[in-house]
């Protein structure tokens, strides 16, 4: 069964990929993290997440930039973070920096190899300009759904749909970008994993209309900081009478 779902995913990645690049002639991006995540005593996570990203059919670098942020899981199905941002953008023969910070909350549900989670989140750019249209340094409002299905032990494949709303007073919270991703995950141990994947999304008032697609390259580490070692408890064991 589950060996079935995995070809009708990659299928239905494939399909998508063709189609979307036979309706508009836009150049490929991709980008590229590494997400440090260190967890603590089951409720909290730290994360540090450096990016690149490349535009132009993957041949010029477009942006440099890293997250640092924190979450805080009180129960198992309810979580909130907060995050930091920081980006060096190029472009031609200049560069700049922009700033941002996210605040979120999420709700989690699992049922059976399945998980849902929601995500609303606000947004708020630390320029006194406008961010270009980058969804990513507009302040905004966002709301993004995911679902995760375990095909295997060590193997996944997931997809998101993001909503990105103005929330500028006057604005009435207008929508003005969409953002859909779908990747596969592997886990090669209990520390380090890795995804693949494809991303579409849309500025909805930019001229002229287009749309982004890009690849995503993905490697995870994630380092349990309260996890005891096998020789630490050795030494918790009560000594034989």
């Amino acid at each position: 069964m589950k060996s079935w779902s995995l070809h009708i995913i990659c299928a239905l990645l494939l399909f998508m990929s063709k189609t979307v690049s036979a309706q508009v002639n836009k150049d490929a991006g991709l980008w590229t993290d590494y997400n440090l995540t260190l967890k603590y005593k089951k409720k909290w996570e730290f994360s540090f997440a450096p990016e690149i990203r490349f535009n132009n059919n993957v041949s010029q670098l477009s942006r440099v930039m890293a997250d640092v942020g924190v979450e805080y899981k009180p129960i198992k199905v309810f979580f909130a973070g907060i995050s930091y941002r920081t980006s060096t953008r190029v472009e031609d023969d200049w560069q700049d920096t922009r700033e941002r910070i996210q605040f979120g909350l999420g709700v989690k549900h699992e049922w059976r190899s399945f998980t849902f989670t929601l995500q609303p989140r606000y947004q708020a750019s630390l320029q006194q300009v406008s961010s270009d249209g980058d969804a990513d340094f507009e302040t905004t409002l966002r709301n993004k759904l995911t679902v995760k299905y375990n095909i295997k032990k060590k193997l996944s494949a997931s997809a998101s749909f993001e909503l990105f709303n103005n929330s500028e007073p006057g604005m009435e919270l207008r929508l003005e970008n969409w953002r859909w991703k779908a990747d596969i995950g592997y886990d090669l141990n209990k520390r380090n994993s890795f995804s693949v994947g494809y991303m579409i999304q849309k500025a909805i008032y930019e001229s002229p209309q287009e749309m982004d697609f890009v690849f995503l390259v993905s490697y995870k580490t994630e380092i349990n900081l309260s996890k005891k070692t096998n020789k630490e408890k050795e030494n918790l064991q009560p000594l034989e009478k």
